[in-house]
């Protein structure tokens, strides 16, 4: 698991942000078999046909350890962080937001966004950001 750390108490100050990535041997040798599956469908019939070649790796990098040593230097995020303000009840201690989407002892503050998603999700941020939105509004018309 990744961290967010305050680098200093001025606000101006970025975060430290250490996402913790191929922390493992295992998260870099599936990475690495994940390169290796995804070159395997790139030469099927279908992309083959419709594809220039391989730009990162590159077709010259063939040795585990050479696409290990090439994932950990190109390996980036599209920085989309969630799950800093997870919602929950107001006995979670790790809750910010109630289920709502009201922020834990601030009067008429709301987060609805990928911040307050519970856990980080397997899939793209922001169709599950906009689903998450409507259903907090949609409750909140009911009430």
């Amino acid at each position: 698991m990744g961290s967010v750390k305050l680098r200093s108490a001025s606000p101006k100050a970025a975060p430290l942000i250490d996402y913790n990535f191929l922390a493992t041997p295992r998260d870099r040798s599936r990475m690495v078999e994940g390169v290796k599956l995804s070159r395997r469908i790139a030469r099927e019939d279908a992309f083959a046909a419709v594809t220039a070649g391989e730009l990162l790796p590159g077709e010259h990098i063939r040795r585990d350890a050479d696409l290990d040593r090439a994932v950990r230097e190109n390996l980036n995020t599209y920085q989309h962080p969630t799950s800093t303000a997870p919602r929950g009840g107001a006995n979670d201690q790790r809750a910010v937001v109630d289920g709502f989407g009201s922020v834990h002892g601030i009067n008429g503050l709301r987060v609805i966004d990928a911040s307050i998603f519970p856990e980080v999700p397997s899939t793209a941020t922001d169709l599950t950001t906009v689903m998450v939105a409507e259903h907090i509004f949609r409750q909140a018309l009911s009430r």
